[in-house]
């Protein structure tokens, strides 16, 4: 739910507007009220995301599993190895 979209980008804020659109980029409708966001659940619980939707989040991310976690060890143990037991960064941050 975007209910402070104004406030967010505003004067106030330190964010501002980036690459990412919500309406045009995101996996969801951009819902701007409490009701909008029940209605937006409701029917992505009743009939599914609409395609638009899902072909961005298919555009997204590369894997459909449950080895997220799998992956990003792996990866932080290959850094390790790269860099070496000696690196001062890795010595304070040990597995």
């Amino acid at each position: 739910m975007q209910f402070d979209e104004g406030a967010i980008y505003g004067v106030d804020h330190t964010l501002f507007p980036g690459y990412f659109d919500f309406g045009r980029d995101g996996f969801g409708p951009v819902c701007r009220s409490l009701d909008e966001a029940l209605h937006a659940v409701k029917a992505a619980a009743d009939d599914g995301a609409p395609a638009v939707y899902q072909q961005r989040a298919k555009d997204t991310f590369a894997h459909w599993d449950s080895s997220a976690c799998a992956r990003v060890y792996s990866a932080v143990l290959g850094l390790v190895e790269a860099q070496g037991p000696e690196d001062p960064v890795l010595l304070r941050t040990r597995l």
